[in-house]
């Protein structure tokens, strides 16, 4: 009986898709809203947490740099336009705070 054996050029293929995926996956979560009373938030944040949970640290670290990268080089990755959300919920905490 022979022994499954997985080549190293298999395996990296294997985590390279993987790793596609999740970069796929980070780009969609930068783009759906969390609503909040104070500030909105992007659930960029779990799906990096999902990641590094599911294929390790090593490869979540791999993935978030990936997608800097695509943003860095224009790729439509990171959220279309976050300011209009950040001014009003900056001014309802200075509002808050100077109460």
């Amino acid at each position: 009986m022979e022994t499954a054996q997985h080549h190293p050029i298999e395996r990296l293929t294997g985590e390279f898709v993987l790793m596609l995926i999740a970069t796929a996956l980070l780009t969609l979560c930068a783009r759906v809203v969390v609503p909040f009373d104070l500030n909105p938030m992007l659930s960029q944040a779990l799906m990096i947490l999902c990641v590094v949970f599911c294929i390790g640290a090593v490869c979540g670290c791999l993935v978030v740099v990936a997608y800097l990268l695509e943003g860095r080089l224009g790729l439509p990755a990171f959220a279309v336009s976050f300011q209009w959300r950040a001014r009003p919920a900056l001014a309802s905490i200075l509002e808050s705070v100077s109460r």
